[in-house]
């Protein structure tokens, strides 16, 4: 039986190359990555939870690397910065002779520190490799990312999704079978498909769709007794916002989606073409999407930023 104060995320983090869940071509690039004779500073990036993370750790573990491993968003001094790496770079390896500077969330370093390293790299850390993990490589400077190898973890096309679906569900499969777990395999690819593809809260959440079966005291997951919320309907959502009041629509999509969620603002632009609005007010819509969807993934309170969105979109839909 399953402990269920246990972190699935923790216990079950990938150890090595095979145990992670990659399309087939990332998977070659790493392994060429890997073997070639010197490596260039790579970037990872991708959406949040696909394995930018681990991948970074795996390879500085896997290349016998001493890493320093920096949050950008806790870093705002980029004297500081430079500082730590400089200082980093001068002490003597007891592991290796190579080092590496892993900067997650590297997109959110401040412009400033992105001019100080793109002509500091070169000139004061010759003998330092970076690894930059991001979700948006678009946020970041050109010139800089030109240094860069870059790696893709978003599936860029549908059987790439349908190979790493394939390997969550037999992650699932293993992880169940370990912990003595009952399962549906229709239940697994639910869950799974759920999350895709930030598997990351796929582990976060896992333990919480188990249910105990008071007959045999184990626990299982069937698909009977999964409460997974679908997403709401988009065009159902804009009808919404445009005929109820904010405090309802918010009201409304609060119980048909979760606010935490971004999926809502690309699911927006996607099929705004298809929603049949004229095409000024679509360009309006496109911007405050873009800004809401910007706000969202920084701010704490996700349900205030939501409301103002929502305010916002009735104010571009009334104009229409």
């Amino acid at each position: 039986m399953p402990d269920i104060g246990l972190n699935f995320v923790e216990k079950y983090a990938p150890q090595n190359f095979d145990e992670c869940v990659l399309t087939s071509k990332n998977r070659q690039v790493l392994k060429d990555y890997i073997s070639a004779e010197s490596q260039r500073n790579l970037i990872l990036f991708g959406g949040p939870g696909t394995g930018k993370t681990t991948i970074a750790r795996l390879l500085c573990e896997k290349l016998d690397r001493d890493a320093l491993h920096i949050f950008a968003p806790e870093e705002c001094d980029h004297v500081g910065l430079q500082s730590r790496i400089r200082t980093f770079s001068a002490t003597i390896s007891l592991m290796s002779q190579k080092k590496v500077v892993v900067i997650e969330e590297a997109d959110r370093l401040a412009s400033h520190t992105f001019s100080s390293f793109l002509k500091t790299m070169t000139e004061k850390f010759v003998d330092v490799g970076f690894i930059f993990t991001t979700n948006h490589i678009e946020r970041m400077p050109k010139a800089l990312v030109s240094r860069f190898q870059t790696l893709d973890f978003d599936y860029e096309t549908a059987d790439d999704e349908a190979e790493l679906l394939e390997q969550y569900v037999n992650r699932l499969r293993n992880i169940f079978d370990k912990e003595a777990v009952r399962y549906e395999d229709d239940a697994l690819a639910r869950v799974a498909n759920h999350h895709s593809p930030d598997f990351r809260s796929l582990f976060n959440n896992l333990q919480s769709y188990l249910t105990l079966e008071s007959s045999t005291s184990q626990y299982r997951l069937f698909s009977n007794s999964l409460n997974i919320q679908e997403p709401a309907d988009v065009l159902d959502f804009l009808n919404v916002i445009k005929t109820q009041s904010v405090s309802s629509a918010m009201k409304w999509i609060l119980f048909n989606d979760d606010p935490s969620n971004p999926e809502i603002f690309s699911r927006l632009i996607n099929e705004m073409d298809s929603l049949g609005i004229e095409r000024a007010t679509r360009n309006r819509l496109y911007i405050t999407i873009g800004e809401y969807a910007f706000r969202h993934e920084n701010m704490s309170d996700k349900k205030m930023n939501l409301t103002a969105f929502i305010a916002s979109m009735k104010a571009d839909l009334k104009a229409d």
